[in-house]
Protein backbone atom coordinates (compact mmCIF):
# COMPACT_ATOMS: atom_id res chain seq x y z
CA UNK A 1 0.00 0.00 0.00
CA UNK A 2 1.75 3.34 -1.27
CA UNK A 3 1.09 6.77 0.38
CA UNK A 4 1.19 10.00 -1.51
CA UNK A 5 3.41 12.59 0.10
CA UNK A 6 0.45 14.89 0.26
CA UNK A 7 -1.21 12.80 2.75
CA UNK A 8 1.01 14.21 4.97
CA UNK A 9 2.38 16.93 6.88
CA UNK A 10 5.85 17.09 7.61
CA UNK A 11 7.79 19.66 10.52
CA UNK A 12 11.04 19.67 12.09
CA UNK A 13 11.74 20.17 15.30
CA UNK A 14 14.81 21.27 17.41
CA UNK A 15 15.08 20.93 21.07
CA UNK A 16 18.32 21.52 23.27
CA UNK A 17 19.16 19.76 26.00
CA UNK A 18 16.37 19.58 28.69
CA UNK A 19 14.13 20.92 26.69
CA UNK A 20 10.46 19.17 26.27
CA UNK A 21 7.95 19.51 23.59
CA UNK A 22 3.96 18.36 24.56
CA UNK A 23 1.39 18.10 21.75
CA UNK A 24 -1.75 16.19 21.30
CA UNK A 25 -0.76 13.92 18.15
CA UNK A 26 -3.08 11.78 16.10
CA UNK A 27 -2.71 8.34 15.43
CA UNK A 28 -0.28 7.40 12.56
CA UNK A 29 1.88 10.50 13.69
CA UNK A 30 5.46 9.44 12.98
CA UNK A 31 8.41 10.63 15.02
CA UNK A 32 11.99 10.19 13.39
CA UNK A 33 15.14 11.11 15.52
CA UNK A 34 17.40 12.87 13.18
CA UNK A 35 19.85 13.95 15.81
CA UNK A 36 20.66 13.76 18.97
CA UNK A 37 18.55 11.56 21.74
CA UNK A 38 14.91 11.92 23.26
CA UNK A 39 12.69 10.60 25.91
CA UNK A 40 9.43 10.10 24.79
CA UNK A 41 6.35 10.14 27.41
CA UNK A 42 2.62 9.41 26.97
CA UNK A 43 1.16 9.48 29.92
CA UNK A 44 -2.41 7.52 30.24
CA UNK A 45 -5.27 8.26 33.01
CA UNK A 46 -6.75 5.10 34.27
CA UNK A 47 -9.21 4.60 36.95
CA UNK A 48 -7.12 6.08 39.85
CA UNK A 49 -3.87 6.42 38.71
CA UNK A 50 -2.28 7.58 35.80
CA UNK A 51 -0.13 5.24 33.84
CA UNK A 52 3.24 6.62 31.79
CA UNK A 53 5.19 4.82 29.47
CA UNK A 54 8.61 6.55 28.40
CA UNK A 55 10.54 5.19 25.51
CA UNK A 56 14.15 6.43 24.66
CA UNK A 57 14.96 7.16 21.20
CA UNK A 58 18.83 7.50 20.31
CA UNK A 59 19.18 9.21 17.01
CA UNK A 60 17.98 7.16 13.96
CA UNK A 61 15.09 5.76 15.99
CA UNK A 62 11.27 6.12 14.98
CA UNK A 63 8.34 6.05 16.62
CA UNK A 64 4.61 6.01 15.52
CA UNK A 65 1.80 6.92 17.73
CA UNK A 66 -0.22 4.44 18.22
CA UNK A 67 -3.37 5.64 19.40
CA UNK A 68 -4.13 9.36 19.76
CA UNK A 69 -3.08 11.26 22.73
CA UNK A 70 -0.93 13.61 24.64
CA UNK A 71 2.71 12.97 23.71
CA UNK A 72 5.54 14.44 25.25
CA UNK A 73 9.31 14.78 23.99
CA UNK A 74 12.06 15.42 26.45
CA UNK A 75 15.53 15.52 24.72
CA UNK A 76 17.94 13.96 26.57
CA UNK A 77 20.80 15.82 24.30
CA UNK A 78 20.32 18.42 21.36
CA UNK A 79 17.94 17.21 19.02
CA UNK A 80 16.67 17.54 15.85
CA UNK A 81 13.21 15.21 15.03
CA UNK A 82 11.08 15.18 11.85
CA UNK A 83 7.19 14.63 12.92
CA UNK A 84 5.20 13.34 9.86
CA UNK A 85 1.33 13.31 10.78
CA UNK A 86 -1.80 12.13 8.91
CA UNK A 87 -3.87 14.65 6.92
CA UNK A 88 -6.55 12.87 7.70
CA UNK A 89 -6.83 15.00 11.03
CA UNK A 90 -7.04 18.43 9.68
CA UNK A 91 -9.43 16.93 7.09
CA UNK A 92 -11.98 16.61 9.58
CA UNK A 93 -11.67 20.48 10.50
CA UNK A 94 -11.25 20.94 6.61
CA UNK A 95 -14.74 18.90 6.30
CA UNK A 96 -16.31 21.12 9.51
CA UNK A 97 -15.76 24.49 7.88
CA UNK A 98 -16.57 23.35 4.36
CA UNK A 99 -19.82 22.09 5.90
CA UNK A 100 -20.18 25.35 7.70
CA UNK A 101 -20.16 27.62 3.98
CA UNK A 102 -22.40 25.13 2.90
CA UNK A 103 -24.98 25.79 5.69
CA UNK A 104 -24.75 29.25 5.65
CA UNK A 105 -25.28 29.34 1.94
CA UNK A 106 -28.47 27.25 2.17
CA UNK A 107 -29.80 29.22 5.13
CA UNK A 108 -29.19 32.50 2.99
CA UNK A 109 -30.54 30.92 -0.24
CA UNK A 110 -34.22 29.56 2.08
CA UNK A 111 -33.67 33.42 3.45
CA UNK A 112 -34.18 35.31 0.20
CA UNK A 113 -36.26 32.73 -1.42
CA UNK A 114 -39.11 33.45 1.54
CA UNK A 115 -38.48 37.38 1.26
CA UNK A 116 -39.43 37.04 -2.66
CA UNK A 117 -42.33 34.78 -2.20
CA UNK A 118 -43.75 37.16 0.66
CA UNK A 119 -46.74 38.73 -0.60
CA UNK A 120 -46.25 42.35 -1.41
CA UNK A 121 -48.54 45.49 -0.32
CA UNK A 122 -51.20 42.95 0.97
CA UNK A 123 -52.25 41.73 -2.80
Amino acid sequence: MQSRPESFQTCQLSLVRGQSHFEQLPRGTVIRVAAGSVALVQRTALDHCMLAQQTTMPRGAVYCVEVSTWVEIVAQSDADLVVIVPRAASMVQELREGLAVVWERCTSLVLAGAVQSAPKNGH
